[in-house]
């Protein structure tokens, strides 16, 4: 697996992948452009390829699972912020 990203792996499902600068390598470059991503971030897994920042997707190209944390609606959010804060002495 090859992806364009700053670590060598992802520690959360033990998943080694060879990171690429397409700055560097324009061969790297041109493989994204065959699979019609224009630009980083993308992972490529054999013919297949998902472009943009997509934890959904990798998981399905890599065919892991995928659970995403649970993310509050920005009313609940500011709500729980404008809760007074409880100091103990």
């Amino acid at each position: 697996m090859r992806g364009a990203t700053s670590s060598s792996s992802w520690p959360t499902y033990r998943i080694e992948f060879d990171p690429v600068d397409v700055q560097a390598d324009p061969a790297a470059n041109e493989e994204l452009k065959r699979f019609g991503i224009p630009r980083v971030p993308a992972v490529v897994f054999g013919d297949r390829a998902v472009h943009g920042w997509n934890p959904k997707g990798y998981a399905e190209l890599l065919g892991v699972g995928y659970n995403p944390d649970v993310k509050l609606a920005p009313s609940v959010s500011i709500a729980s912020s404008r809760r007074p804060k409880r100091w103990s002495a």
